[in-house]
């Protein structure tokens, strides 16, 4: 979990010669009137990280960064809001799974149903209404959210390749 502006520095620094990140993030909108972004999951280069925006951090430079690479988000409407109106996130090159799933005719375009498609992996959805404001954040909150980047930047490659010998890329 990065906790402090020197461990997003250094994640910051680990993106350079990254072009496609995959995002996502967790919020309490559930639990409030006005929401917050409780969480941010970012995968690249084999990894997977969480970022606590309740810590406090300047997430200025992480902004910056990933508005120079394209981004890679599962439903990307709800979150591009978050991170727009959080850290005045803009993005400039986006691809959505959900999107890229549609355009080829698959009706069951969750992560989920994504996943078990084309991994063969049933991923657990327990704390998908979890209150993401709550610290320490559990194990499993942890093991869950990495899980919703975790396979992004994979799914995207394979339905990039059905899109383009479909001729809808």
């Amino acid at each position: 979990m990065i906790l402090t502006d020197s461990e997003l520095t250094e994640l910051v620094k680990q993106m350079e010669g990254i072009d496609r990140i995959a995002v996502d993030t967790e919020a309490d909108s559930l639990h409030c009137y006005y929401e917050k972004l409780c969480l941010i999951q970012l995968s690249f280069g084999g990894r997977d990280y969480l970022i606590d925006p309740l810590a406090g951090l300047n997430l200025s430079p992480l902004a910056d960064a990933l508005a120079q690479r394209e981004i890679v988000l599962q439903g990307a409407d709800f979150d591009l809001r978050l991170l727009r109106r959080s850290i005045n996130f803009a993005a400039t090159r986006i691809f959505d799974t959900v999107i890229a799933a549609r355009l080829l005719g698959i009706r069951e375009f969750s992560l989920s149903a994504l996943v078990e498609r084309f991994f063969g992996v049933v991923l657990t959805k327990g704390p998908q209404k979890a209150n993401w404001a709550h610290r320490p954040l559990p194990r499993y909150m942890a093991e869950y959210a990495m899980n919703d980047t975790h396979y992004l930047l994979p799914l995207a490659e394979k339905l990039e390749e059905d899109l383009r010998a479909r001729g809808r890329i």
